[in-house]
């Protein structure tokens, strides 16, 4: 599950640099303690848009012509699970 959590953030990031001409994609993990960690996925593209921040977690937000908007939602719990 957590697999397919980092599977969609870099997608995500991947699309956000799609039209930007410096492309940088960082995953990062960090010990927070014996038994957390935590992962960050950034990238150069285009942050979101003040209007879309508010609902990014709720189902069907979605900034994408063909999204979904279920992604992040999907994300969201799979990582609260697990105690994130």
């Amino acid at each position: 599950q957590i697999q397919q959590v980092l599977t969609n953030l870099m997608r995500n990031a991947v699309e956000a640099m799609k039209n930007t001409p410096k492309k940088e994609l960082l995953v990062t993990i960090r010990r927070l303690g014996t038994t957390e960690v935590m992962i960050a996925v950034e990238h150069s593209g285009a942050g979101i848009p003040e209007e879309i921040a508010a609902n990014l977690f709720k189902p069907f937000t979605t900034t994408k012509a063909g999204g979904m908007g279920i992604g992040l939602s999907i994300s969201k719990r799979i990582v609260e699970a697990h105690g994130g």
